[in-house]
Order: structure tokens, then sequence, then C-alpha cells
């Protein structure tokens, strides 16, 4: 990722650069069959993570990972250079008001939430969306993909991101099935993997992507491997 990058897709597309990043065993696996993950990754590309939270202008994440890890998704024991707005795709407005992401607005954190719903369900949640609004959240509705109804349309948050938050890149930290919907409709420009020299075994295990249905090898996504390094025994690919 360089600032070069950042600018020409943002001028000629009017969106953000959009890193998505995970870390995984050897088999591909971010997680056990119980949602287990901590750690994959050992100390050090932990602190990584953290350097490059503290340069990206937004993080998203969608509800599971919220609701598996109460994450607060802000950037520790590293220099700030940036306070990354905070994003989840919650269609069904799910994330519970007593997590440390949204207790952490109503504190008077400095990194907003933005959460993203369905639109068209948006009658049925209007009982959920006054609490939130009440703790400082703000909220966003998203159209459904055409192709896709099952999917919520992300193109417009990350349009909404860079033009009314002046945002030039997000990074993206799961889950599955928010990583395949950002993939299948053609919005990651690039991947970050952590890989744990760990190897569960375990076909219900969590997978770094979900959702694609792709029954054939040529319909895979085609990546470009910039760059490997090994960090301490972990192995990162950009």
């Amino acid at each position: 990722m360089c600032s070069s990058d950042l600018f020409i897709k943002r001028v000629t597309t009017g969106l953000p650069w959009v890193i998505a990043k995970w870390a995984a065993t050897v088999d591909g696996r971010i997680a056990t069959r119980t949602g287990e993950s901590k750690w994959i990754s050992n100390t050090q590309s932990r602190r990584c993570v953290h350097e490059l939270r503290a340069r990206v202008d937004a993080i998203m994440v969608g509800v599971g990972t919220v609701l598996a890890d109460d994450p607060l998704l802000t950037a520790r024991d590293v220099e700030i250079r940036r306070v990354a707005k905070r994003i989840v795709i919650d269609p069904k407005l799910r994330t519970p008001l007593d997590h440390a992401l949204i207790r952490s607005v109503n504190q008077g954190h400095a990194a907003p939430v933005i959460i993203a719903f369905d639109q068209a369900i948006e009658a049925e949640l209007s009982s959920r969306i006054a609490p939130f609004q009440d703790m400082g959240v703000t909220l966003v509705g998203l159209p459904r993909c055409k192709g896709n109804l099952s999917r919520l349309s992300l193109k417009p948050i990350l349009e909404k991101l860079s033009r009314e938050h002046g945002a030039s890149n997000v990074l993206v930290e799961g889950g599955a099935g928010l990583t395949g919907s950002l993939l299948e409709q053609d919005l990651v420009d690039q991947i970050l993997v952590y890989v744990g020299p760990r190897v569960l075994g375990d076909e219900r295990a969590v997978g770094a992507v979900a959702g694609l249905h792709r029954p054939e090898m040529k319909q895979a996504t085609e990546l470009e491997l910039r760059q490997t390094r090994v960090i301490e025994g972990d192995v990162e690919l950009d």
C-alpha cells in the first residue's frame, strides 16, 4: 500500500483502498469450529496489525466478529498516526449495546462507530435504531445486492467513507462472510495474511472467506503475491 495507489484509487473511483487482513493456520483456518482464534499469530505479528490500525482511516468488521470477540478495534501500544473510524456491517442490528465498541462511544472515545444495516428491513429494526443513536453510534442503511439479495451492497458505505469522512484506506478484519462479500463485489485491493505455524485439520473449523460459490478453479479470484516476510516464525503474505 503506497500513497500513490491510494490517491489514484480515490480520485478515479471515489472509493478508498481496501485491505482485507486475517491470520490463518497453515491449513487456512481463522478459528476453530467453536470460534476460538486466540492466538493463531504471534505477538510480533499482532503488533504489526496494531501498527497498521494506527495508520488507516477506518477499520471494518462484520457483526459475527463483534459477537464472537467483543473487539474494541483500536490501535494499542503503538504510535497513533490516525484515529480510525470503526465500521460494523450488521444487517439486523444484532450488536449488543453493552459491548466494548458501543460503550466506548458512549464514554466519549475519540474513534467514532458507524453501523451499517439492511435498509430493506428498517421498519422492523425501528425499536433498535434509537438506542444506538442515543449511545452516539451513527447508523447507515445499505441496499441489498441486486444479484444476491442475501448480501448487502458494500460499495455505498465505502463511497460514504471516502466522500463524507475523507477516508483513503480501510482495513477489513473479518469475518469470513464480510470478506467474501467484498471479494464477490470486487471491492478488495489488497490482502494481508499472517500464517501461523499451526494445523487444525478440522473441516468444520472457520475458513478465511465464505459465501462464494465457485465450483471451477477458473472462477477463483486471481491474486498477485507482492512480497513475503518471516515474523518470528509467522509468515506475512502481501
